[in-house]
């Protein structure tokens, strides 16, 4: 089985683009979740550890959804 990080390893073929990395890096999803009737609102931050070598900033991003069960 091969596991590829599309935007660091590129794609499927070897001549594609791509950028030297760590083989492994942290990755940490918290979120909470709040219901009120048939609503719901949903908040998660996932915090990415730096994969490239050749950068020192981390990919951090945060989720907001709102959902309606009808």
């Amino acid at each position: 089985m091969v596991g590829r990080f599309l935007p660091i390893d590129g794609n499927t073929f070897t001549d594609s683009r791509s950028g030297d990395r760590d083989d492994y890096f942290t990755n940490l999803a918290i979120g909470a979740a709040l219901t009120y009737r048939r609503f719901t609102l949903t908040f998660r931050t996932n915090f990415v550890g730096t994969a490239l070598q050749a950068r020192q900033n981390d990919d951090d991003y945060s989720v907001v959804s709102v959902s309606w069960v009808f």
